[in-house]
């Protein structure tokens, strides 16, 4: 799975309020799937953890998108098949 870097660094005004919606245990569970992807930034305090949770939230739904992308074209591959 790709990280697209430059658009992950600027968190859009909506995953910034989705973050701040967030209760603090909402929001740990959300950074303990982080898997390393941005605790370089929590660790140089370059983010503060809202601005983390956004950057995790977005990279999740462009996750999903892909997902949901590639389960079409199986869909479609599959219904020509079949």
């Amino acid at each position: 799975m790709q990280i697209h870097r430059t658009k992950l660094e600027s968190s859009s005004k909506t995953y910034l309020e989705k973050a701040k919606s967030f209760s603090d245990r909402d929001a740990e569970l959300l950074t303990l799937r982080l898997g390393g992807r941005f605790t370089h930034r929590a660790e140089d305090k370059s983010r503060n953890p809202t601005e983390i949770v956004a950057l995790q939230l977005a990279f999740e739904d462009r996750q999903l998108n892909e997902w949901r992308d590639r389960l079409t074209k199986v869909r479609e591959r599959e219904s020509t098949l079949g």
